[in-house]
């Protein structure tokens, strides 16, 4: 037997104000339409579906809002003389400066961790591997080129490639693992099962005493324990094609225009959603396209880096725990930051400029230009035998 509402008002309240049909919506979130030669069939959700498919169309509707605002801006910047009707919006934001905003939350541990987490948390792996990127791999090259191979030893920091390929290294990753699972008839428990039997022997993952459907990952910042119970169908495409059309077809004309992304004169396709490819059919493969764009994005900049930490766990005003505040620094690698500036070079000058200052120190020096200096085939080694 379906699932029924106890309340129907906020869904009649949310069918007015997007102008979307009520019968549609109200249909699509507590069933599944399957197509099989050419006949519709509909199977009734779970209560727990039902849920899942509120959540994920209130999830979709901001994201797509979140995108169409940060194109509208985009455009709204852009110059007039390439705003021609038709004119392609992507193509003219990738040839001129435009502005993005990287929405994200930070690390996250819950009572109860799903694949929501479980991504936000790969998310910030990826993000701390680029600081990793800049502030240690840097200096390693730069030890390299400047001869000093034999110091690298002191060179101490955590790399989180391990992690990051537990999560997402074909095709064993966790991330690929839980696509798989998808595409069979299986269920939660089962998905859990491969996951820990693939990497048993993966010290960055391990297995709570008499647990069924969790496993845990020695994340860089702490260990998370994630309950895959709901992860194969939150994985599903977020919203169904039902749902979609029925957004397609609201009679604000503007909701059509935010889910399609078109923020200005852009030429409409009269097409509704197009058919899923492999990478728009699951939650986790879109989210690693994302994710891969966004890398490709930052390691294209000169990045700077701010590092947040939360001053204590209970969203509270004046209120600060040391050891909380501690474990981050450690888990951030902002101690090994200060010691790698430390015991390496965290000023550096060129060497004209170095001579320009100091050849005053030697005698001999102090009586040469910089271009008699680097004639006579001088350098720093004779200076300072002098």
């Amino acid at each position: 037997m379906p699932c029924g509402y106890q309340n129907e008002e906020p869904l009649k309240n949310v069918s007015q104000l997007l102008k979307l049909n009520h019968d549609e919506i109200s249909k699509s979130l507590r069933y599944k339409f399957r197509t099989v030669a050419g006949s519709v069939i509909e199977s009734p959700f779970q209560k727990k579906d039902c849920i899942t498919a509120r959540d994920a169309l209130a999830k979709e509707l901001f994201n797509r809002l979140f995108n169409w605002l940060v194109r509208r801006l985009n455009f709204t910047v852009m110059p007039d003389e390439f705003l021609v009707d038709g004119a392609d919006i992507n193509s003219l934001m990738n040839k001129y400066y435009h502005i993005g905003l990287l929405d994200i939350f930070g690390f996250e541990i819950f009572k109860l961790n799903s694949i929501e987490q479980l991504c936000i948390n790969y998310t910030n792996e990826k993000l701390q591997q680029l600081y990793i990127n800049y502030v240690f791999k840097a200096e390693e090259k730069e030890f390299i080129t400047q001869g000093l191979q034999d110091y690298l030893t002191e060179l101490n920091f955590k790399d989180n490639q391990p992690v990051i390929n537990l999560l997402d290294l074909a095709p064993t990753g966790i991330f690929f693992l839980i696509d798989e699972s998808c595409s069979v008839n299986t269920t939660d428990e089962a998905l859990c099962k491969k996951i820990l039997k693939t990497h048993e022997k993966n010290d960055k993952i391990g297995a709570p005493k008499m647990a069924r459907m969790e496993f845990i990952v020695h994340h860089t910042a702490s260990s998370v324990e994630y309950n895959t119970d709901g992860f194969r169908f939150k994985n599903q495409d977020e919203l169904g094609d039902f749902i979609e059309k029925a957004l397609f077809n609201s009679a604000n004309p503007i909701i059509p225009r935010i889910y399609k992304g078109l923020c200005g004169n852009e030429k409409e396709s009269t097409e509704g959603p197009k058919a899923k490819g492999k990478n728009d059919k699951f939650l986790g493969a879109k989210f690693r396209m994302q994710i891969k764009e966004l890398m490709t994005e930052l390691e294209s900049c000169d990045c700077h880096f701010i590092r947040c930490l939360k001053p204590n766990d209970k969203k509270q005003k004046k209120l600060f725990m040391p050891v909380m505040t501690l474990q981050q620094i450690k888990y951030m690698g902002i101690l090994d930051t200060i010691k790698v500036r430390k015991e390496s070079y965290p000023i550096r000058r060129t060497y004209q400029k170095f001579y320009e200052k100091y050849d005053e120190l030697s005698s001999v020096h102090s009586k040469k230009s910089y271009l008699q200096h680097v004639k006579a085939g001088s350098n720093f080694k004779t200076m300072v035998q002098e």
